[in-house]
C-alpha cells in the first residue's frame, strides 16, 4: 500500500510581545539554504532559490514566504524550533519517521506553519503511478510504520 503523511499545525507569529521581525527558525542540524521552487499549482521545480540561513537559523520575514513554503527535502534534523527573540520563548516541533520539514505562511499572515512529511508533492511533470511516486513510502502486507511528532512550549526563562 502506497502512502505519505504530513503533519501541518499552524502557530500564532508573533505569539507574544517580542516584535514579529525578531522570530526564528532554529533547526537541530544544519539545514541547506537551497531548497526547491514551488510551482503556482504546488509542484516541486526543478528550479531552485536561496534563503537566508546562517548556521542553524533561519530569521523569519513575510518576504521568505512571498514564493511559497519552503520545504527541506530530505532534511538533516530531526527538530525545529519557532523562537521568539533571543531569550523568548519557543515552540518545538520533534519528528519521528518524517525526513521532509517544511515552512509556511502567507505574507503579513497571523502564523507560521511548522511541518512534517513523509512524503512531498510531485516533482514538475510527474506522470507515473502513486507507487513511483518520489519519497512514496510502500507497506506491504502485514507491515507497519511508526511516525510520531512531539510539540513543546518553553517559556521565557
Amino acid at each position: 500500500m502506497p502512502y505519505a503523511l504530513g503533519f501541518h499545525p499552524a502557530f500564532c507569529w508573533p505569539f507574544n510581545s517580542v516584535v514579529r521581525d525578531d522570530y526564528t527558525i532554529v533547526f537541530e542540524a544544519e539545514e541547506s539554504s537551497i531548497i526547491p521552487v514551488i510551482t503556482s499549482n504546488g509542484l516541486i521545480s526543478s528550479r531552485t532559490r536561496q534563503i537566508p540561513m546562517k548556521g542553524r537559523t533561519l530569521n523569519l520575514t513575510d518576504e521568505l514566504f512571498a514564493s511559497d513554503a519552503l520545504c527541506f527535502l530530505s532534511a538533516k534534523s530531526r527538530s525545529f524550533s519557532l523562537n521568539a527573540g533571543h531569550e523568548g520563548s519557543s515552540i518545538v516541533l520533534e519528528a519521528s519517521g518524517f525526513p521532509h520539514l517544511a515552512l509556511w505562511s502567507r505574507p503579513r499572515a497571523p502564523f507560521v506553519s511548522m511541518e512534517a512529511w513523509t512524503g512531498h508533492s510531485d516533482p514538475e511533470g510527474f506522470a507515473g503511478d502513486l507507487s513511483e511516486k518520489p519519497s512514496m513510502r510502500i507497506l506491504a502486507s502485514g507491515e507497519t510504520a511508526s511516525h510520531s511528532v512531539r510539540l513543546l512550549f518553553r517559556e521565557a526563562s
